[in-house]
């Protein structure tokens, strides 16, 4: 139940950092990409608590014939979001970070989709054949 509340916040910020939304709006933005909408004494519990806690502001007001109340981060909340996308960043990049590839011309960190050629009996990695060209006519 923790884990969820810690993700169900991450999402409020997340979302929240690139625009004003109502707890409807969100529920619905979180059910798109979970696949499992959270419920509303999921999602309005942890809205006050962030609001209480100086994270969000709160404004009320009509979003097409319903009065509604939307939040937006305060200040704290766009400081708090970015120390968890950092921390989280983090966490991803230890996870993945042995299938992480670097473009042997640009540098380029590449996690999908790369190139592969031999040059100098070397196989090297790129980000692209232009990459890969180019790093063969030096």
């Amino acid at each position: 139940m923790q884990a969820r509340s810690s993700m169900i916040k991450y999402f409020i910020l997340r979302h929240l950092g690139r625009k004003r939304m109502t707890g409807y709006e969100l529920l619905a933005e979180i059910g798109n990409i979970t696949g499992k909408q959270p419920s509303t004494s999921q999602i309005y519990p942890v809205l006050n608590g962030m609001e209480k806690s100086g994270y969000l502001a709160s404004k009320t007001g009509f979003y097409g014939k319903r009065k509604s109340k939307s939040y937006s981060l305060t200040a704290s909340g766009k400081s708090l979001s970015s120390a968890i996308e950092k921390h989280f960043e983090s966490i991803v990049r230890a996870i993945i970070s042995d299938k992480i590839r670097v473009c042997a011309h640009c540098n380029c960190e590449i996690l999908k989709g790369h190139y592969s050629k031999v040059i100098c009996g070397r196989k090297l990695d790129f980000c692209c054949s232009a990459c890969a060209a180019s790093f063969a006519q030096k």
